[in-house]
């Protein structure tokens, strides 16, 4: 009876060797055929229709969320050149001279009134320094909200920002940023208004980018 026992024991054993080596020669032979392991289809490419259009994005500046300045407007009479925005506008000079106010919708000058455009140029008939002196006398009518002294070309210019009081000609709140560029005898300014029907913070931007564009000639400072 022990013999038939350890007979016994010996053969589960080599069954279950033969089972395992069974299952080791299996898998060697679907690993060296591997057209008998399922296969992976690709998944398919979409492919363009030759129908189909690539919709066009509009240019935009180095700031990426203004529009590029593609256009030059030059006022020959009183020295200077400025680039703007892509389908903006800007006056035609029968009221007052060219290149004066710009903005994305035709402009209607009315002569004799204060007109007011996403972006004001003027040109002031008074210097530089005497202006300067004028703007730190502007607190009542309103308060300063930032001021920084740079140059366009080899011209001194003030950027500043005021927000109006109410004691003057503007609405109470009402914010303007403006550039004053120093011309000797005149001064150069730029201004664009927080009114409710423009985008204040955007039109500040394209005036910064316009500005950089600003082309004086040297002969400007004498007219």
């Amino acid at each position: 009876m022990q013999f038939i026992r350890r007979l016994s024991c010996w053969g589960c054993l080599a069954l279950t060797v033969a089972l395992c080596s069974s299952c080791t020669l299996t898998t060697q032979k679907q690993a060296k055929n591997p057209q008998n392991q399922p296969t992976t289809s690709p998944s398919p490419t979409a492919t363009p229709q030759p129908n189909q259009e690539t919709p066009q994005t509009p240019k935009t500046g180095k700031n990426g969320n203004i529009p590029a300045l593609s256009q030059t407007c030059t006022n020959e009479e009183q020295g200077y050149s400025i680039q703007y925005p892509q389908q903006w506008f800007t006056n035609s000079g029968e009221v007052v001279a060219t290149c004066h106010f710009f903005d994305q919708q035709p402009l209607e000058i009315e002569p004799r009134t204060e007109n007011f455009a996403a972006i004001n140029i003027r040109i002031e008939a008074i210097p530089f320094q005497k202006l300067r002196q004028m703007s730190k006398e502007t607190k009542i009518s309103s308060k300063q909200l930032f001021k920084n002294t740079t140059t366009i070309g080899d011209r001194t210019t003030i950027v500043i920002e005021r927000q109006a009081t109410g004691k003057g000609m503007l609405p109470k709140n009402m914010k303007f940023y403006s550039y004053q560029v120093d011309l000797g005898d005149r001064t150069f300014v730029a201004t664009t208004y927080d009114s409710s029907s423009r985008n204040y913070q955007r039109n500040k931007k394209i005036l910064d980018a316009m500005m950089d564009s600003l082309q004086i000639q040297p002969s400007m400072a004498e007219k």
